[in-house]
């Protein structure tokens, strides 16, 4: 009776996670297909392109987690890393906005002294520049080296049985991954976030407020979900029933609750990141009675050009007249002599 109740779950939410990952995955495949098929501003949806990704990858890894339940650490390690990957993509696109280089570092160094957001509002001050840039650049990329090297440290943990996932054990490996983890991932956002109050108004014209919600929402938002879950095993809200333990409903609940939140996002990207902006509208055909005015003038033009040369040629031919004019006027005085 427990193996059907587990059966019975474990369909329930694989058709439904199932649904949803792939209409996200087909909205967002849509979208990287206008993105690659209008690819005017290469040096700015090159990044846009590499974002839409996330999406697909976080939905089809949470769904095929429920179906393979043993293989969740590798899939979860796949997703992990390409979202570290995502999060510099977007930094990397907020510099392509502003076009890095000289111009990027005269914005910042014209910006004033700026205050640390809440709750860190107590620490001294920081005046944007080239050197503030390098250090958003490594703070946002240590995040980027450091989660597939927490990944593998996983994999390894759990080899060898030290590991033991959504269990606080001081003695397990899976404490210790989450606290680093954390303390990368609000590290890497913390900077993000100074590095878009620093450029805020010149980053204006592109509105990159609901791009940077959507990606903090699949960063940070999943990561603490999960987390929430977790504890929620823990304090033993969640609990075991006479067919199911706590672990395997927050599992399920953890990547169904993925799934559908992938296909939200997947439309909130189909509105933040649209393929529109960079749309080039060439003519596909001209009005009639625009064609008609230009053919009239075209005529006129020509019919002027004709009387023209007409009326060169005609004054080309009277000095000849003239000439033979005065010929015959020089003949007759001979005549008159001959008279004589």
């Amino acid at each position: 009776m427990m193996i059907k109740q587990y059966d019975s779950l474990g369909d329930i939410a694989y058709v439904i996670s199932g649904f949803f990952s792939i209409l996200a995955s087909v909205i967002s495949i849509h979208l990287v297909f206008k993105h690659l098929v209008n690819y005017n501003k290469p040096n700015i949806q090159k990044y846009i392109v590499r974002i839409l990704w996330l999406v697909p990858i976080y939905a089809i890894t949470s769904w095929l987690s429920l179906k393979y339940q043993n293989q969740t650490l590798y899939l979860d390690a796949i997703r992990d890393c390409y979202e570290a990957y995502a999060l510099y993509m977007f930094f990397s696109l907020l510099i392509a906005y502003l076009q890095g280089g000289e111009i990027l570092t005269e914005i910042l160094e014209q910006q004033p002294k700026m205050k640390h957001p809440f709750p860190l509002c107590f620490l001294p001050q920081i005046k944007p520049s080239k050197q503030f840039l390098i250090w958003s650049k490594r703070c946002i990329l240590q995040f980027v080296l450091l989660k597939p090297i927490l990944a593998l440290s996983a994999l390894i943990l759990q080899m060898n049985d030290m590991y033991s996932e959504g269990e606080i054990h001081f003695d397990k490996g899976y404490i210790y991954i989450t606290i680093l983890n954390n303390l990368s991932i609000t590290l890497s956002l913390y900077f993000l976030v100074l590095f878009y109050i620093a450029t805020e108004e010149s980053l204006k014209p592109y509105n990159p407020l609901p791009q940077f919600l959507c990606i903090k929402s699949i960063v940070f938002f999943s990561f603490w979900q999960g987390l929430g879950i977790i504890c929620l095993v823990k304090f033993q809200i969640i609990q075991n029933t006479e067919y199911m333990t706590a672990d395997y409903i927050a599992m399920v609940s953890q990547n169904t609750l993925i799934c559908i939140e992938m296909f939200a996002l997947s439309l909130a990207h189909k509105r933040v990141f649209g393929w529109e902006n960079y749309l080039i509208i060439l003519p596909t055909s001209i009005d009639s009675n625009t064609l008609n005015d230009n053919t009239n003038i075209i005529n006129n033009n020509n019919k002027n050009n004709n009387n023209n040369n007409n009326n060169n040629n005609t004054n080309n031919n009277n000095p000849n007249n003239n000439n033979n004019n005065n010929n015959t006027n020089n003949n007759n005085p001979n005549n008159n002599n001959n008279n004589n």
